[in-house]
């Protein structure tokens, strides 16, 4: 669980420097710049790390003879490999890249990176439950759930430690809380369609389910995205119009940096879930799992005989 959160927290960190750049804030500032490198070394540290986990609970040792043949030769040592290919050339985009004096110079590298960034988050979800479900949504669920849950907490993390919060930064500063704000609404519509699926995935056998630690897992996750979702409209229905009205920023900032604390916990609450074991068995046909609606159907019969 632990390593598992290091990563998905680098790698958001990670992401929200390309967000500020591409999306935000027309540049990489260097809080986001230095948080996004650190965030791309605990990834990659920690992606190592978990390899070596892997294979001790396999072998008696790992010797770095034993562990390169498990990074060369296994799935998850592909995985891994192109973790890192993904992230050393998204750093070096985002390192060559200079200012965005308007939307048209960003396109190209803005394009470059968010395809960069697929394929960088792809290489958590070859290896995750989704991958081992059969058929390809799982998979492509997976995927889209961690892209928006990375760029919002890297986003929000990005712009609370933006240069912008001066009061003769206030035009740049209102653009950028407006952009957020448009990024976290699509984020939330995401996290929520992706989510659903997922969970009604793995719900076929009802009373398992609910009684599982995998449901621990879920209804806390989901309690913190609850949270995080209510902080984020105040944010956009009341502080952003105070401050658009010329009210002070530092309540929205506050109130950032809040939203910035549980989108960290959300995260970690997806490591703990990503970790668990899912509560069915993963020996039999799994594609009877896929039918989603007919999972739902059963959940609410089982509630509510």
């Amino acid at each position: 669980m632990l390593l598992k959160s290091v990563m998905l927290l680098g790698a958001a960190l990670f992401l929200g420097a390309g967000v500020a750049r591409y999306w935000l804030l027309g540049t990489a500032t260097r809080g986001a710049m230095l948080l996004g490198l650190a965030g791309l070394v605990a990834l990659l540290v920690a992606s190592v790390a978990d390899l070596r986990s892997t294979l001790l609970s396999v072998a008696p040792t790992a010797d770095g003879a034993l562990l390169w043949r498990y990074f060369t030769t296994t799935g998850h040592g592909a995985a891994v490999q192109a973790r890192v290919v993904f992230g050393l050339a998204l750093a070096a985009l985002l390192a060559v890249s200079g200012p965005v004096p308007g939307p048209e110079s960003s396109r190209a590298p803005g394009i470059a990176f968010a395809a960069g960034t697929i394929g960088l988050l792809g290489s958590f979800s070859v290896v995750s439950h989704g991958a081992v479900m059969g058929g390809w949504w799982p998979l492509v669920s997976d995927l889209v759930h961690f892209l928006a849950a990375g760029a919002w907490a890297g986003g929000v993390v990005a712009l609370v430690v933006a240069p912008l919060w001066e009061p003769d930064r206030r035009q740049a500063l209102v653009g950028a809380v407006s952009r957020l704000s448009q990024l976290g609404l699509m984020a939330v519509v995401m996290l929520a369609v992706t989510g659903t699926l997922t969970g009604l995935l793995h719900a076929r056998d009802p009373g398992p389910f609910l009684d599982s630690t995998y449901f621990v897992a879920l209804v806390v996750k989901l309690a913190l995205v609850a949270v995080t979702v209510v902080l984020a409209a105040l944010n956009r229905f009341s502080f952003l119009p105070r401050l658009l009205a010329g009210g002070s920023a530092k309540p929205l900032r506050a109130a950032l940096r809040v939203e910035g604390v549980l989108l960290v916990l959300v995260l970690v609450a997806t490591g703990w879930l990503s970790t668990t074991a899912v509560p069915h068995d993963m020996s039999g046909a799994v594609t009877d799992h896929l039918d989603v609606i007919g999972n739902a159907r059963r959940l609410l019969d089982f509630l509510a005989p």
